[in-house]
């Protein structure tokens, strides 16, 4: 299945903020619904970011090949000067337009988004420890490629048969994974103060279980208590609550 020019436009303006709620709940929907559609809008956004990124590089790369090319300017009106003006005048103008362009680039692709597309900008697997995976490769294998799809019923069936507290921590993964938001959110308030669990892990996937729900004034607090804590990953929640500070609260 691939996306039609419409999905493109359409997943576009979901990832810059630019849909109405009715519209970007749509989105959501979909998004949890529909595998195939899921699965080619993570291939199109990691092809946007990194068409951004060349983009970046080729300015850079480009501005750099111009002032290395510029020849020594030397200005002898004594009316004016009485030295010589180094080359480093217009290499200070090259460096303004270096930043002045990677600002631009960086605030066009960062314009405000919806919560949903906020907590899936900022979602990353936690990486698997400890015994609970490794004694089942099929199921490390699949989690460690993001193959959530293929993972979910393995451990679904593992925490049935096993009722491993850990284990139910690597599926909530998984569901968030797979923009199954609601599973997710069942899944880590359950776990939430279990000792068994990263807790600081468990909260940071909760407060992103939220926000694909556009529960905004529940993740807030979580993600404050994460600024806050010992957690090596706080500064990612303080980005966060700075990104939230745009989008009105309205649940």
């Amino acid at each position: 299945m691939g996306l039609s020019d419409k999905d493109i436009a359409l997943l576009e303006k979901f990832w810059f903020g630019n849909l109405p709620r009715k519209t970007r709940n749509e989105v959501v929907k979909r998004l949890q619904e529909d595998a195939d559609f899921n699965r080619e809008a993570i291939q199109l956004k990691q092809t946007i970011d990194g068409l951004y990124s060349l983009r970046e590089q080729k300015v850079r790369t480009y501005l750099q090949e111009k002032e290395n090319s510029l020849p020594q300017i030397e200005l002898k009106s004594e009316r004016y000067f009485g030295f010589k003006a180094k080359h480093w005048i217009v290499s200070a103008l090259i460096i303004a337009i270096v930043i002045s362009i990677i600002a631009y680039i960086k605030i066009s692709g960062s314009a405000s988004q919806p919560p949903a597309a906020i907590a899936q900008n900022y979602f990353r697997p936690y990486p698997y420890v400890g015994q609970t995976l490794s004694e089942n490769d099929s199921i490390a294998q699949l989690y460690a490629k993001a193959d959530y799809e293929a993972a979910i019923p393995s451990l679904e069936n593992k925490f049935e048969n096993e009722n491993d507290t850990l284990t139910l921590f690597y599926l909530g993964i998984a569901y968030l994974g797979q923009n199954q938001a609601t599973k997710a959110t069942s899944v880590f308030e359950s776990i939430q103060y279990s000792v068994e669990v990263p807790q600081d892990a468990t909260q940071w996937y909760l407060a992103l279980s939220y926000l694909q729900q556009d529960r905004i004034s529940a993740a807030i607090p979580i993600l404050e208590s994460l600024t806050i804590s010992e957690w090596k990953e706080k500064a990612k929640a303080k980005e966060i609550l700075k990104k939230l500070e745009s989008i009105k609260i309205s649940n």
